[in-house]
């Protein structure tokens, strides 16, 4: 398998701004549904410990861009892993009948496992992947980073 099919989702596809706007809009869902729901306990609890745990990804994705390769597999394969096993010990430490519900924040709550559930298979193969393939790895960062920029067929405009 081509190092780049395993990276696309991220790298070509969703890039930085895609994944920042998707950490953004379940950050957003969860900050109005604390604002709109008043239950008090665990699901209120769960959500804001997972979020507080999420904001790992914002810094983070700065911290790439300016110091690190800037790559977006490079964010999800090294603080996504530090978030999502985070994720799911604070989930298993709340309990899902306790966290999950039919109130707007269980509902919310819902969301954020399901699309860590999603981005956790992902990680979890990629993460697995590096151990074993490291060299590749640094390789595809080399070259799409130096990969040459696309010709445009479209004739400039002249002032």
């Amino acid at each position: 398998m081509k190092t780049n099919y395993i990276f696309i989702l991220e790298d070509s596809l969703l890039k930085e701004v895609g994944l920042y706007s998707l950490w953004t809009s379940l950050f957003l869902m969860n900050f109005i549904a604390m604002l709109c729901d008043d239950t008090q306990g665990v699901s209120r609890d769960f959500c804001i410990w997972a979020n507080a745990a999420s904001v790992l990804y914002p810094a983070s994705s700065i911290l790439n861009k300016i110091y690190g390769n800037g790559m977006p597999s490079t964010l999800l394969i090294t603080v996504g892993c530090v978030f999502l096993y985070l994720f799911w010990f604070i989930f298993a430490y709340f309990g899902a009948t306790d966290v999950l519900g039919s109130h707007t924040i269980g509902v919310a709550n819902y969301v954020q496992v399901l699309v860590a559930a999603i981005f956790s298979v992902d990680m979890l193969f990629k993460s697995w992947w590096m151990v074993f393939n490291t060299e590749l790895y640094l390789k595809y960062v080399d070259d799409f980073k130096n990969k040459p920029a696309a010709v445009s067929t479209t004739p400039e405009r002249t002032a």
